[in-house]
């Protein structure tokens, strides 16, 4: 049996000493009577190597405590504090506010700041031969927390942390274009729609009936910004009763609406991605237009004629899509980064005669879906060696469904990033230090991935020995951020046969697998085989 660690051996003691303490107690108290002389000291004296080990125990403690996250919150602070003396410490810094961020999602703006600082102290101070890999951990911190800002609709904030990568991004030798300004070009357009709206209200407050200032404004919170819900919210102003009656539909949820309240708003929707030239907009207009399209067919049986109609106009919506689709992997492929490889078109090596590992799998159009009634796993032949991001863009069609996307670290463990718990009560890591991810450090407490609607879930998995590093994003809100030992990763399913490679696993639901991309940050990819011998190189280029 292996030895418990003198930090979980402590935090044990103090949550037996909380126990017994009425409801309410003040956790500080407790804390110090544990702590408090061990921190006194380490304060004290001139070596910051003690505060730096001190700093390593309590993380090591609020790992274990996250049934009481009071406790676990008073921990993880007290180890940033301590790990922040020293240039030594400054990892485990990094790693606290990461713990810090998924427990505090109403203070995560704040954390994320002084994890940008804590990363360029780190930069700042790199040897010449780390100068380049702490670069680019600082780098990517400065993405994430501008795309945080963004999603704040903080746009000017944003703007001034993404020129900071961009600075960043050059003297690290990476080429800004792949990451960067795509970035500076859609806050600067979501800055421009919010003067714009900004306009169109003050336009209104001096003349209530100026019915162009009313159109405009619901434009562009239903094209620019694509918030039907927050449109709603100003039909009133309307003096163009389709619009308004357009703009109350689109604020609905889909499954409450008619059929021929379905087919109205998938024409509208199409019209509007007509008078559109951004591919952003178009897309976006483009996909509610084929939903609507698809729940109408699914609801309403109609005439042969009717029928045909709406099938050939969803089939010239998807087409366009197609294009669009097209032109921005043409673009993506043009404006190559250097931060890693180039992306690999994962989805397209899937075989579902050799890689529906459970459940009941069809392939259509490039696509995978399940219903699955139990569990259901698609294996994503590809075995990354190394670090490496993957995004997986999936639509939940049905049902209240477990979704997770497989990441594997290292050549023999793959850990699961739940991207929507049963009832999607919770996303998380599944398994650390042995909880499932609607209990661990990383666990963040989210809604039900929308329905038929696309979404695209991002992971960075950064390793470097026997220390790994995971960012996990869903869409543009939820974040999960852990860092720690390899050992504290495991399986949260007893999967058989054993996955080796990358892979999404649902239970409950239907599940669209839309695209699936992976890219090396260092390493190389292989196809995963059950011996050494059956593996082989996958590079770029490969999309069969």
């Amino acid at each position: 049996m292996a030895l418990m660690s003198k930090g979980a051996a402590v935090v044990m003691v103090l949550l037996a000493t909380l126990s017994v303490h009425a409801a309410g107690e003040d956790v500080a108290k407790v804390f110090d009577s544990l702590y408090g002389k061990e921190k006194a000291q380490a304060r004290q004296t001139p070596d910051p190597s003690d505060d730096v080990q001190l700093a390593a125990r309590l993380l090591d403690a609020a790992r274990t405590s996250s049934s009481n996250p009071e406790l676990a919150t008073l921990l993880t602070q007290n180890a940033y504090e301590l790990a922040l003396v020293d240039a030594s410490g400054y990892e485990t810094a990094a790693t606290a506010l990461g713990m810090m961020i998924n427990a505090s999602p109403d203070q995560s703006m704040a954390l994320m700041g002084k994890l940008v600082d804590v990363r360029l102290k780190q930069y700042n101070g790199a040897p010449p031969d780390k100068k380049q890999q702490t670069g680019q951990t600082y780098l990517q911190s400065l993405i994430s927390y501008g795309d945080a800002q963004a999603d704040a609709d903080d746009n000017t904030a944003a703007l001034t942390t993404y020129r900071r990568a961009m600075g960043i991004a050059r003297g690290v030798g990476v080429d800004p274009k792949a990451e960067i300004v795509p970035r500076v070009a859609r806050a600067t357009a979501m800055e421009a729609t919010f003067k714009k709206i900004k306009l169109y209200k003050q336009k209104l407050q001096a003349n209530p009936q100026d019915a162009d200032a009313a159109s405009q404004l619901l434009l562009a919170y239903i094209v620019d910004l694509d918030r039907p819900e927050e449109a709603r919210k100003y039909t009133f102003t309307a003096q163009d009763q389709t619009l308004k009656t357009n703009v109350g539909l689109a604020g609905r949820p889909a499954d409450q609406l008619k059929p021929e309240e379905l087919l109205q708003l998938a024409d509208w929707y199409t019209q509007l991605a007509d008078g559109v030239a951004a591919d952003d907009p178009k897309s976006a207009m483009l996909t509610h237009a084929n939903v609507y399209y698809t729940m109408y067919l699914e609801k309403h049986e109609g005439t042969d004629l009717d029928r045909t109609r709406v099938t050939l106009a969803q089939k010239k919506v998807a087409d366009e899509m197609a294009s669009i689709e097209s032109r921005l992997a043409e673009t993506r492929q043009a404006t190559k980064t250097k931060l890693g490889g180039d992306w690999i078109d994962a989805l397209a090596l899937v075989n579902l005669n050799s890689h529906a590992a459970r459940g009941h799998w069809e392939a259509k159009n490039g696509m995978y879906a399940c219903d699955a009634t139990s569990d259901a796993r698609l294996d994503i032949p590809i075995l990354p060696d190394g670090s490496y991001e993957v995004r997986v863009r999936l639509v939940r069609n049905g049902g209240a469904a477990e979704i997770g996307i497989n990441l594997p670290i290292g050549p023999n463990k793959v850990v699961t990033f739940v991207v929507q718990g049963l009832k999607g009560e919770a996303s998380g890591l599944a398994r650390v230090n042995g909880r499932m991810y609607d209990d661990n450090v990383t666990t963040v407490r989210r809604s039900m991935l929308p329905m038929k609607s696309p979404v695209e879930v991002f992971a960075r998995v950064k390793i470097d020995g026997d220390k790994v590093s995971i960012f996990g994003a869903i869409g543009s809100n939820t974040r999960v951020d852990w860092s720690g030992s390899m050992n504290e990763l495991s399986s949260y399913y007893s999967w058989e046969p054993s996955p080796k490679c990358l892979g999404v696993v649902a239970d409950y639901g239907i599940v669209v697998v839309t695209g699936a991309d992976l890219r090396m940050l260092d390493g190389k990819a292989y196809k995963p085989g059950y011996s050494e011998f059956d593996r082989r190189e996958i590079k770029p280029e490969s999309k069969k």
